[in-house]
């Protein structure tokens, strides 16, 4: 039994690499055709210097959030609010300057919260009471905001 050990043993160890965590070679990327147009595959980039480049402020690609029932784009100067829930009631807190939307849904999740990092937005909150959801958006500044409905649910733009 010991030969037939050492026998694997040996086969092992000569069809090991040497760094089995680097690919053995390149894969082939290939090239499909649609319609007469091809396509390319994308230059190869380092990914964490994307992401450490990569603005979440940037006004044409906002910063996405999604909760249970609702989901958050949010831009410099609005947050797109995506819901078919209906909204029953909204109001604004001076200090901390606070906006705060009730949703009416009897749905049942636990309390979320979001760090923004979308100026001047700074946080999203969303906990459920009886017969409706709260979402609590804390704000950086003073400005004035205004709620409009709008085909995917409600706007919140900066006046």
């Amino acid at each position: 039994m010991r030969p037939g050990w050492m026998i694997l043993l040996c086969v092992t160890v000569l069809q090991a690499r040497e760094n089995p965590f680097v690919p053995a070679e390149e894969p082939k990327v290939q090239l499909q055709q649609t319609a007469g147009a091809a396509f390319r595959p994308a230059p190869q980039t380092n990914k964490r210097k994307i992401l450490a480049t990569a603005s979440p402020s940037s006004p044409s690609k906002p910063e996405v959030v999604n909760f249970q029932n609702i989901r958050f784009l949010v831009q410099s100067d609005r947050i797109r609010i995506e819901t078919k829930d209906t909204m029953i009631k909204d109001f604004r807190i001076a200090e901390p300057t606070r906006f705060i939307l009730d949703f009416k849904s009897d749905a049942d999740f636990p309390t979320r919260s979001r760090t923004l990092h979308t100026s001047p937005f700074k946080a999203l909150r969303m906990g459920v009471h009886d017969g409706f959801y709260r979402v609590v958006i804390e704000l950086g500044d003073k400005s004035g905001y205004e709620i409009h409905p709008y085909k995917y649910g409600y706007l919140l733009i900066r006046r």
